[in-house]
């Protein structure tokens, strides 16, 4: 799957500085001349409920991050309560001092669940939230953050998005009446300065580096008015910046200089949030590509989902057909399952959306419907139907929020997989970002923030440290500890000299468990495709040679491993350790050859689809082919079969009968109509001999690409490897077999001839 991500890297992406993996980085705050590590504790839903929590803030304060930033409001108060707990016990045992640790508060945000009783001081928003920066109000937050966190003193204290009283429903403010407040409150906080509560203030805006942004405040408006004394007070600002969003440190519309520019030019020290989650395309992007160790594979989740739309279809049925009359209102509440079906492939697409849908919207709709029908049931006569629908109601409730849990997963899935692109692409843009053998939890996560820290005028990152990792998921790491050494059998096996069976048996398992925690459909970034090998080993060394070796190219292999060439074993063990070697470039399609009867005898996506032989008549969309169970033998027929079987064929438009006996031939037509409907532009296959090395059909809508030259040594062909470039340009590199095939080919092939040849075509 090759994918336009339509991100525009900037400059400082090639101004990478190398972060030591040993001590955290430090930036001094001008106005204090504090010391502060660039990276900090964001304590945003930190909490008494986890105790990870508190696990994750110790193992940061041991590892030399001394910045903690936290709000009134976070967890209402709970967060400054754990905070204080932890930071409390680090002094005590002298893991950490107070004056080397930096602590920041916010106040703004009322944390209140009913704002009616609230006087027309503050900002309501809703009926639920409302906002404020009165003296009166943050002389009360400070007193009560200094409270919890178990502190006399505050070293920074910000007014906490103050943008916010814009959107007062109960009065109308101007923006001149919000600069009003603000400097109001920042004479306030001056006074706490010289009470000795604070050290110092600033202010955490979201908008205020968007200068087109219709709630947008400017730092030089409000900092130009400051007196000096108050100048010399106003410490720090906080604003997002990841990925995603840059305006931080790019020039606004109207603009002389950046905000950071203009924060540097008047010492003001720079704190950044939401490194890992972007605000893009109006939805939220998580920023990270782990995969838990107790998280179910993609294949379980899969499975989950299509039992679970398949449960529920009962469900309903059983409701509509045998256990209540059509006409009454609530026949036709319970349609979920269609829904969901239906809009599976929207849903799939936004994590985010997803879930606030399903868990916001469906559900509570579901529960209200299933609570109307309760009751409904409950006056009724009692009889046989009215004990089926008690029970039918609690499996029905069951039954919708267990496929609920698996849509979220699902949807998290293809967040997970367009992380993994865009992974891809940065380690192609910045090689340095790149690391074999670094055991990160989240690749992706430690590549963006060392990104941020690229760029020196960045003061400080602020991220959310939740979770400790203990336990991280590195399949080189695993094989060390086996005692493989996959670089010693790489390089014995591109000698041509086999691997003992207990060895091959312990690669063959960790592969296994590598594969099965893969999806059925993989994104890969930019690589060199090649088609069937067929056992040729010399031919797979040539490719090699053309197009780079591991790990400087991705490669995707489209099945037929084995079988005809005379090295299948060499072959599939090469591959299969260069696969657990290098697993993320490295990639392994499953052909038609691999399969039990046929040895016996003898995923993709957003632009080009790859697939090892072709199209069915029972697959429309890629979703299909994600909930595939493909852990099994080939079957004879149905869409698995015809995924690896099929062919085109020039001279028809729609499917027929293959003549291989196994998979169907298509045409033009079917394969425009595939590519429309799943929103592509190519389909990329092999599975066929080519003379030519590779064939190109459909107004080149359909590439074949075949790499076994001179195909059992005797059948006299080219063969090719498809390079694929970044921006999906295509180039066909077409070679001739091997030489090595002439020393060591013919004199087995004679052997061979003493037995039944294989013919091509089974």
């Amino acid at each position: 799957m090759f994918s336009k991500q339509g991100i525009k890297f900037p400059r400082f992406f090639v101004q990478l500085r190398k972060i030591s993996s040993i001590s955290v980085p430090t930036s001094t705050i001008i106005k204090t001349g504090q010391i502060v590590s660039r990276l900090g504790f964001g304590g945003y839903r930190i909490n008494w409920n986890d105790d990870g929590h508190k696990a994750a803030l110790e193992k940061a304060i041991k590892n030399g991050i001394n910045v903690i930033d936290t709000s009134a409001h976070f967890e209402f108060g709970e967060s400054e309560e754990v905070i204080g707990k932890v930071l409390n016990n680090a002094i005590k045992d002298r893991t950490a001092t107070r004056e080397g640790m930096v602590v920041i508060s916010k106040a703004g945000y009322v944390n209140i669940t009913d704002t009616t009783h609230l006087d027309d001081s503050f900002a309501k928003i809703n009926d639920r939230s409302a906002h404020s920066i009165s003296p009166d109000f943050l002389n009360k937050q400070i007193s009560e953050s200094l409270s919890r966190l178990n502190l006399e003193k505050l070293d920074i204290f910000m007014l906490n998005n103050p943008e916010r009283i814009l959107q007062a429903k109960n009065k109308h403010l101007s923006i001149s009446n919000l600069y009003d407040d603000i400097e109001k409150a920042l004479d306030y906080l001056d006074k706490e300065v010289t009470k000795g509560r604070i050290g110092g203030y600033g202010i955490c805006s979201s908008s205020m580096a968007i200068s087109i942004a219709a709630d947008h405040i400017s730092l030089p408006k409000i900092y130009d008015k400051l007196s000096n004394s108050s100048k010399k007070n106003f410490i720090a600002v906080q604003t997002p910046f990841n990925l995603f969003e840059r305006d931080l440190i790019q020039k606004g519309v109207g603009q002389t200089c950046s905000l950071a520019e203009y924060a540097k030019s008047n010492d003001i020290f720079v704190f950044t949030n939401r490194p890992l989650h972007a605000m893009t395309g109006g939805t939220i992007r998580k920023l990270a590509n782990n995969r838990d160790s107790n998280d179910l594979s993609e294949h379980q989740i899969a499975n989950n989902l299509s039992n679970g739309l398949q449960r529920l279809d009962q469900l309903e049925s059983e409701f509509s057909n045998e256990l209540f009359p059509s006409g009454h209102p609530l026949s036709t509440k319970f349609i979920w399952s269609q829904i969901f079906s239906q809009n599976l492939s929207r849903l799939s697409q936004n994590h985010f959306a997803t879930k606030y849908y399903l868990e916001k919207q469906a559900k509570p709709a579901i529960t209200k419907d299933l609570e109307c029908l309760y009751d409904h049931v409950k006056n009724a006569a009692l009889n046989e139907k009215k004990s089926r629908l008690q029970s039918w109601i609690i499996d029905y409730q069951m039954e919708t929020q267990s496929l609920i849990d698996s849509m979220v997963s699902y949807a998290l899935l293809n967040v997970l997989h367009s992380n993994d692109e865009l992974d891809s692409i940065i380690s192609y843009l910045a090689p340095s970002l790149y690391s074999e053998t670094a055991q990160y939890h989240s690749p992706l996560s430690v590549k963006a923030l060392r990104i941020n820290l690229a760029n020196q005028i960045i003061g400080c990152v602020l991220v959310g440290m939740r979770k400790p990792i203990t336990n991280q998921r590195n399949f080189l790491l695993i094989c060390r500890k086996m005692g493989l050494d996959l670089d010693a059998c790489i390089s014995q096996l591109l000698q041509k000299q086999l691997l003992a069976e207990s060895l091959l048996k312990e690669i063959c398992e960790k592969t296994k468990e590598l594969l099965m925690n893969e999806s059925n459909c993989v994104s890969i970034s930019a690589p060199v495709t090649v088609g069937d090998i067929h056992g040729q080993f010399y031919d797979l060394i040539e490719i090699f040679r053309i197009g780079g070796y591991c790990p400087s190219t991705n490669y995707l292999f489209l099945g037929d491993y084995v079988d005809r060439g005379l090295f299948s074993v060499e072959t599939i063990s090469l591959l299969t350790c260069l696969k657990l070697r290098y697993p993320h470039r490295v990639q392994l399609v499953r052909g038609n050859h691999e399969s039990r009867a046929v040895t016996q005898t003898y995923g993709f996506y957003t632009e080009i689809f790859c697939v090892h032989g072709g199209l069915s008549p029972s697959i429309h969309s890629i979703d299909q082919i994600k909930i595939l169970d493909r852990y099994r033998e080939i079957p004879h027929e149905g869409p698995m079969a015809d995924l690896v079987w099929s062919d085109p064929d020039p001279d028809k438009d729609e499917f027929a009968i293959s003549p291989r006996g196994a998979g169907y031939t298509f045409g033009g037509l079917v394969v425009k109509k595939f590519l429309e409907i799943n929103n592509m532009e190519h389909i990329l296959r092999a599975h066929q001999l080519c003379m030519e090395g590779y064939q190109v059909l459909y107004d080149d809508r359909l590439s074949t690409v075949w790499s076994a030259p001179n195909y059992c040594y005797r059948c006299g062909n080219m063969a090719s490897i498809l390079e694929v470039g970044v921006d999906g340009q295509r180039f066909f590199n077409v070679f001739d077999a091997a030489p090595e095939n002439d020393r060591d080919g013919p004199s087995q092939q004679t052997s061979l001839e003493k037995k039944d040849k294989i013919h091509y075509f089974l």
